[in-house]
């Protein structure tokens, strides 16, 4: 399946990516978890298909509020969506808990998740209902300073 979504997606991220058999990429999405502990990964990558150069970014891990082993940070999720430029329309088919819904929600773009685990997907629509209830607090605002500080 993701050797179809790489091929078919104009532009495509997948977290973990280095652990699937996907072609070769010029541009990897690199996070520094910055309070990794001994038993975690010091940093995280995500393949794209992307024809760009490496970038990475530095935040810490955060807590695991709805109970997904691996759940990312929402600010992980908007820094990618932004990376890649993406508009329009987001797909995650690994939507666990929701975040990649949760940062679209954030930033006015429209979300289709997959999930199979339905303990998750039910998180996961909760998380997105709230978001998508609250709106965009800053439409077209700049970038947290203390993300462009981070990115490299």
């Amino acid at each position: 399946m993701l050797l179809v979504l790489a091929k078919r997606a104009k532009k495509a991220v997948f977290w973990g990516g280095n652990y699937f058999a996907l072609p070769p990429s010029r541009c990897w999405l690199v996070w520094d978890k910055q309070n990794a502990v001994q038993t975690m990964a010091d940093c995280e990558m995500a393949w794209t298909n992307l024809d760009a150069n490496t970038k990475r970014i530095s935040l810490p891990v955060g807590i695991h509020a709805s109970g997904h082993p691996s759940e990312k940070p929402v600010r992980l999720m908007e820094w990618s969506i932004r990376t890649v430029r993406a508009s329009g329309h987001v797909l995650d088919p690994f939507a666990g808990s929701g975040t990649t819904g949760v940062a679209c929600a954030r930033m006015g773009l429209q979300f289709t998740g997959i999930e199979r685990e339905r303990k998750y997907f039910d998180i996961a629509c909760e998380r997105i209902d709230n978001a998508y209830r609250q709106g965009q607090m800053f439409p077209s605002g700049p970038i947290h300073k203390q993300e462009q500080g981070e990115l490299i």
